[in-house]
């Protein structure tokens, strides 16, 4: 895994964001982790994505699959999930 995100048309394969050098994957994961078990002792914490959000991103996500699958643009209102 690079961290880099490409897209590649007309057999030209361009950069579109690539991660820091500095980026340690694992601290990531393991600052979600302690929110979540902060989150389970203060209940007074706000959840950093509302469910609503988290439903809408994964739409985002499954239609770029499916996309990308059909080889044809996919409309979000189509109810990928």
């Amino acid at each position: 895994m690079t961290g880099t995100l490409t897209c590649s048309k007309d057999g030209l394969l361009a950069v579109v964001d690539k991660v820091s050098d500095e980026f340690e994957r694992n601290s990531l994961f393991l600052s979600h982790m302690k929110y979540f078990l902060d989150r389970l002792m203060q209940t007074d914490i706000s959840p950093l994505c509302p469910l609503e959000d988290g439903i809408t991103a994964l739409t985002i996500v499954e239609s770029a699959r499916l996309s990308d699958k059909r080889g044809s643009i996919v409309n979000l209102a189509e109810g990928v999930l």
